[in-house]
């Protein structure tokens, strides 16, 4: 693992011969540690209706002649016989009473784990990671190309105090499977939390920031910060939506970098083309689609991908407002989450380590 020297850049990235053209499929041929869904088993041809059971709910499923059912579902008979009589009604009958109860079964997964992340990650994670935390946490596994690291804040309020833990540690985890399948870097498998106090932070050129509408800085905090990023660091910041989240983290940021310019990247920029090249700049939104049927929250109505950069031009802080790529992490496994945001967020994350170590 490099550190962040007065005067030397993070080196090239060993992973620049990987083919950037590789497809990017997280379902159906995932590993089992980023998908475990039901076996896969192909239809029969023939007049049979199917029942397909995918996490435990099942599904009416009509012949082939109707068309193939999504990738990942196994299928077994249900019933024979010509459709449009006594059968169909069955069919009909069957798909509507458990996809109801599918959708209770989502709404109570939702309201124990992810659309309350941060009460559920308090449980695991301290509200308070110390520097010293950080030391005991960075002795793991030395040695890597790169090390996902996830960065400790103050901020919050009521259920929303330590927010920094929000999807931790499941979208860091299945997001570092993911760079272990994507890429050949030799990347760290377990989470990495590190504090702003922690000497150990630059010893990382890679930061994760998560819910930043809710983060405080010290002013010494920002200092570090400042000190981090002009020695080659690079922060990500991410899942946080609206007006008053982005003046709240305007505010902080601008403690760190008082005369700052926030632009809007444009699709162009290397940063979205130095790994896969990515076609389109859309909303990722976080589990709570999944229930409200939109892809915003709060009055984020647009995602923005904004930056800041140095004097040389080089961009050290990557903003994604009003998107939520850790949740699309973390979902990725899920077959109720749409596989399409969490393939884009699994390039965009990439392609930011990719861009974080070779510029």
């Amino acid at each position: 693992m490099t550190g962040l020297g007065a005067s030397v850049k993070p080196p090239p990235c060993r992973c620049a011969t990987a083919a950037a053209a590789r497809p990017l499929s997280l379902r159906g041929t995932s590993p089992p540690d980023l998908r475990r869904g039901a076996r896969k088993t192909s239809i029969r041809s023939g007049r049979e209706a199917k029942v397909v059971a995918k996490r435990g709910g099942l599904y009416a499923c009509l012949p082939e002649s109707a068309g193939q059912p999504p990738e990942g579902f196994a299928c077994s008979p249900f019933v024979k016989g010509d459709f449009g009589t006594l059968e169909t009604a069955m069919i009909k009958k069957c798909s509507i009473l458990t996809g109801a109860l599918n959708a209770l079964l989502l709404i109570a997964a939702l309201a124990q784990t992810d659309d309350q992340p941060v009460r559920r990650s308090r449980n695991r994670l301290p509200r308070s990671f110390s520097a010293d935390n950080a030391v005991e946490m960075s002795r793991s596994e030395k040695g890597r190309d790169f090390a996902f690291a996830r960065l400790v804040y103050s901020g919050g309020y009521g259920w929303r105090y330590g927010a920094w833990t929000t999807d931790a540690p499941k979208a860091d985890l299945t997001f570092i499977a993911g760079i272990k399948r994507l890429t050949n870097l030799n990347v760290r498998e377990r989470e990495l939390y590190l504090p702003l106090t922690s000497k150990e932070i630059f010893k990382y050129p890679f930061l994760y920031a998560v819910e930043v509408g809710y983060m405080q800085l010290s002013q010494e905090e920002a200092d570090i910060l400042r000190e981090y990023l002009q020695r080659g660091g690079f922060l990500v910041v991410d899942d946080f939506h609206g007006t008053y989240e982005w003046a709240s983290f305007e505010e902080q940021i601008r403690k760190v970098f008082p005369a700052c310019k926030i632009e809007e990247i444009p699709l162009s920029h290397p940063v979205f083309h130095c790994f896969f090249d990515v076609e389109a700049l859309t909303q990722v939104p976080g589990a709570q689609t999944l229930y409200s049927g939109v892809t915003y929250e709060k009055d984020g109505y647009d995602a923005h991908f904004r930056g800041i950069f140095d004097e040389t031009g080089r961009l050290v802080v990557m903003i994604n407002f009003n998107s939520d790529l850790g949740d699309a992490w973390e979902w990725a496994d899920v077959p109720y989450y749409p596989e399409k945001y969490s393939s884009t967020a699994y390039r965009l994350g990439i392609n930011y380590i990719i861009y974080s170590m070779t510029h």
